[in-house]
């Protein structure tokens, strides 16, 4: 899975993201066309040696820095700054965000438009917005994800027993054995068709429990490209 971490005072650091790769040997970087800056960091190595790397390689990022757009960036869960933008594309929605300092112990979030986030209150605490946001997200996926669920639910008459909303670091999705269906919430962050596979995928698994080629094939006849998402998954996670 994939992090973006934001610097909202450009040019230096730059926004980039971050993807860690078990194949990945070296810490390497480099700017995709939608995404701008991606730093590859081998399992293992920490948030802060991607800084550090940044750091280093400081005069090549300068001398490439009219091919970054962070106006594109895809912003996901966010640690470090706050974001101006969150893209939803798997509802192709986008929310400007809003940050208001007031002197009080918490943070509020409000939604005066549809496409308007004001967080309110102790704005410097990112842990403070980052709870009162991934509880707003929740909320959204709770609102889509859901019935997106059930609609491929009653199309492929594969019906599971419970779903809940997570938001997990290493899985997009599960099903157990009982039928109970965990869906990750920064789902909403991915392109709509490949939130349709994966609800797809575990729908499956209600059916075949396993990996095998009868799994594969009963995911075929749902989903006929599901090969290339799966790969576009494989790239991104």
């Amino acid at each position: 899975m994939t992090e973006i971490i934001v610097n909202r005072k450009f040019p230096w650091p730059p926004a980039f993201l971050i993807r860690y790769s078990r194949r990945a040997k070296h810490i390497s970087m480099r700017i995709l066309p939608e995404e701008g800056l991606e730093v590859v960091l081998p399992e293992g190595r920490t948030e802060r040696e991607a800084f550090d790397f940044l750091d280093e390689h400081r005069d090549w990022i300068i001398k490439h820095g009219d091919a970054l757009h962070p106006e594109n960036l895809e912003f996901g869960v966010n640690r470090y700054a706050l974001p101006e933008r969150i893209n939803l594309r798997c509802i192709k929605r986008i929310f400007r965000v809003q940050y208001r300092q007031r002197s009080i112990s918490k943070v509020l979030l409000h939604q005066p438009k549809p496409t308007l986030l004001i967080f309110e209150g102790r704005i410097k605490d990112f842990r403070c917005c980052e709870v009162v946001f991934h509880a707003w997200l929740k909320k959204q996926a709770e609102e889509h994800l859901i019935p997106m669920l059930d609609r491929k639910s009653k199309k492929t008459k594969l019906v599971y027993r419970h779903v809940a909303i997570r938001h997990q670091s290493t899985r997009w999705a599960s099903c157990s054995e009982l039928g109970d269906i965990k869906l990750n919430m920064e789902m909403l962050f991915l392109p709509a068709e490949l939130t349709r596979y994966l609800l797809i995928h575990e729908l499956c698994h209600l059916k075949v429990f396993d990996h095998s080629k009868r799994f594969w094939k009963l995911v075929e006849k749902f989903d006929p490209n599901y090969e290339r998402k799966r790969r576009r998954l494989r790239d991104i996670a």
